[in-house]
């Protein structure tokens, strides 16, 4: 008689156990990615230019444009989610 092997975790839910969980985690990521690229892109543009140019009224640019961009990504997302 062979012996059968049984994993016990094989029939637990994952980490990402659903479709929902893991279209999260991805929009998460890439909200993440797409912030840090606009700062990688602030950082770029600054050792082009002197800091007075990527200023608005006194205020960096980047927390002008970061908050902006975050609420077009979030609401980008929230949109193919309903498609």
């Amino acid at each position: 008689m062979p012996v059968r092997v049984v994993d016990p975790a094989a029939d637990a839910p994952g980490l990402f156990s659903s479709a929902r969980d893991k279209r999260t985690f991805l929009y998460g990521l890439s909200l993440l990615l797409d912030i840090l690229s606009l700062i990688g892109g602030y950082l770029c543009a600054l050792e082009l230019r002197d800091e007075r140019w990527l200023a608005a009224g006194g205020q960096s640019i980047v927390f002008i444009a970061l908050p902006i961009f975050i609420m077009f990504e979030i609401a980008r997302e929230a949109q193919d989610a309903e498609l």
